[in-house]
């Protein structure tokens, strides 16, 4: 009888365990070393962007908040950017947020301010709300400055939406 007590509350925890809402995604990045993090849910998170193609929706992703970023543009980019740093010490930077756009494809760049031969470009593509955490990473020399450009459209006009935008240091 006790075996079968222990059988079944080891049945019970691994159910419970195993059916968790936890992604270990969302957990993973969670324990991340923030640089930079925006859910854009007041006019303070757009401080330090520059660029005229953007505002606030309540367009968002499940448990993201009340808004989202929307950048908006067409055929001169870039329409939104900002930058990260500089700091004390090297960092190796990643990226993480979830995006969506309305149609065709838009973009975004990660790279050393200067510098033309490094970088992240990444291609949002999706119309549903998808989580992007590209596997490269940007490592940023100590003293310089690493920019995030939004480029949404090319020859037309296209709102591509931002949430929970992340940059880590990894190192």
């Amino acid at each position: 009888m006790k075996n079968l007590l222990y059988l079944v509350l080891f049945g019970i925890t691994f159910f419970t365990i195993s059916c968790s809402d936890n992604d270990s995604e969302v957990a993973e990045s969670a324990s991340c070393n923030q640089v930079f993090f925006s859910s854009f849910e007041n006019g303070e998170d757009f401080t330090s962007f520059e660029g005229f193609g953007y505002y606030r929706t309540d367009d968002v992703p499940a448990s993201a908040g009340d808004s989202s970023l929307v950048v908006c543009g067409g055929c001169i980019g870039p329409h939104l950017y900002f930058d990260v740093g500089p700091f004390d010490e090297n960092k190796e930077l990643s990226l993480d947020f979830m995006a969506r756009i309305e149609q065709y494809e838009s973009s975004l760049s990660f790279y050393i301010v200067g510098s033309i031969d490094s970088g992240v470009h990444i291609t949002v593509s999706d119309t549903l709300w998808t989580h992007y955490q590209p596997i490269e990473t940007l490592l940023l020399p100590a003293d310089e400055i690493a920019r995030v450009e939004f480029f949404s459209g090319g020859l037309f006009a296209l709102n591509t939406y931002y949430d929970l935008f992340t940059i880590c240091d990894e190192l």
